[in-house]
């Protein structure tokens, strides 16, 4: 008898032993991974996983995320939402788009030559130079601009800057609010930066009433010294 029971117990310990649980899924299941959305637009994430999610953003001026998982578009610009679990990481690249294209966006490849900029886009439509400065403009939106300028010195870009006319201010606050941060008013001109962040503040934007008829938008290379109000003698409007 005693020998029959140490023989169960054996079986019991050899069959209870040989079947093996189930792996615990830990992955990630996102409905998208790309997505694009207009400035202040949600968008709730729909993601699975056995595990916490955790969200953040890679840049929160182009989109941000909250701890639920809601994506709220930002500037224009693209970026990706990250969601985690410790043992599984996806991407979420979300791109915001304005609608408000009241002038096409400038090059802001500050220090590019001249010849760079117009193999992008083409001969201009006028030239000046004095000195080792050189300015060609663009009459890329005539409705509602007189053109932009694009500043060189010693064959480096240094400054762009596009006349709007006056009749468009409404949407021309929309249209820099959709890619810029307002940060401050300083002698006349409204300020804007590409950035949240003042370390990752790289461009600079300065909106200044030129005329009654035009306002002016200029976009400098940022850093701490930068003179958001340009001197340049050069007029290519």
């Amino acid at each position: 008898m005693k020998k029959i029971i140490i023989l169960f117990v054996l079986s019991l310990t050899f069959w209870g032993c040989s079947k093996e649980e189930e792996p615990v899924d830990n992955t990630i299941k996102v409905e998208t991974d790309d997505l694009s959305l207009a400035p202040k637009q949600t968008y709730d994430i729909k993601a699975v996983s056995n595990s916490e999610i955790t969200y953040s953003s890679e840049n929160e001026f182009f989109a941000s995320v909250s701890n639920n998982g809601i994506i709220t578009g930002g500037r224009v610009g693209t970026t990706n939402i990250i969601l985690e679990t410790g043992v599984d990481k996806k991407t979420i690249k979300v791109t915001t788009i304005s609608s408000n294209y009241l002038y096409p966006d400038p090059i802001l490849d500050f220090g590019s030559s001249k010849s760079s900029i117009i193999s992008k886009l083409g001969t201009p439509d006028y030239q000046q130079s004095i000195g080792n400065t050189i300015a060609i403009r663009y009459d890329n939106a005539p409705n509602t601009t007189l053109g932009t300028g694009y500043f060189f010195t010693d064959d480096k870009l240094t400054i762009i800057q596009t006349r709007v006319k006056s009749a468009y201010s409404s949407l021309l606050s929309s249209y820099l609010s959709d890619r810029f941060v307002p940060v401050a008013q300083s002698d006349g001109s409204f300020i804007f930066f590409n950035a949240l962040n003042p370390s990752k503040i790289t461009v600079g934007v300065s909106l200044t009433l030129y005329s009654v008829d035009y306002l002016d938008v200029e976009y400098i290379a940022f850093s701490s010294s930068s003179n958001m109000v340009s001197n340049i003698k050069l007029n290519v409007f």
